[in-house]
């Protein structure tokens, strides 16, 4: 059986993953992959931000160890990406990270639904029980949909709580669904 890329895949520098990016090349090699995708967190505008993603000091010693992988493995298509998380007026930021690195895709992620909640965060998962959680997709998908609009992303959607997931709003995820076809990557 062929196995199907992964582009979904982060390095030490994101503080929540193990494995350095050669590692994960020689494994994808072993198991018979013929393309990879490094996609790390990407920094935000302030190293403070949280916890879960790469200072701005480190992208480009992240984009030279990607690139020492494709060196090491001319064999293996390793693909250079990040996933950013979209928060509404922050697209310059977005943009100013495009224009630093030849990136093969950028990964839209939505974790947070306002500035300080991260829905997915292990950290802050208590903050479901103060919430509704109609309320909390509705947001969710409201912010993907205008992620989507941008044109710079593929989805990528966290993983949350099963219980408040099967509570998501269909009419949000159908209304977003509808829309991401029709928002083609901007140039």
């Amino acid at each position: 059986m062929k196995w199907p890329a992964d582009y979904h895949m982060h390095t030490p520098l994101c503080r929540h993953a193990t494995g350095e990016s050669g590692e994960y090349a020689a494994h994808a090699v072993a198991i018979g992959l013929t393309e990879i995708g490094f996609s790390d967190h990407s920094p935000m505008p302030r190293d403070d931000f949280d916890n879960w993603r790469m200072y701005a000091s480190q992208l480009d010693e992240y984009v030279a160890q990607v690139r020492q992988a494709q060196k090491d493995f001319p064999n293996l298509t390793i693909r250079l990406a990040l996933e950013l998380d979209y928060l509404p007026g922050c697209e310059d930021w977005i943009r100013g990270l495009a224009a630093r690195h030849p990136w093969d895709y950028f990964i839209g992620s939505v974790h947070y639904v306002s500035d300080s909640w991260a829905i997915d965060d292990p950290q802050k998962l208590s903050e479901w029980k103060h919430r509704n959680a109609g309320e909390v997709w509705s947001a969710y998908f409201d912010r993907l949909t205008m992620a989507a609009e941008t044109g710079f992303f593929r989805n990528h959607r966290p993983r949350g709580p099963a219980e408040k997931v099967r509570s998501s709003p269909a009419a949000g995820l159908r209304g977003t669904l509808r829309k991401i076809p029709a928002c083609g990557k901007k140039t």
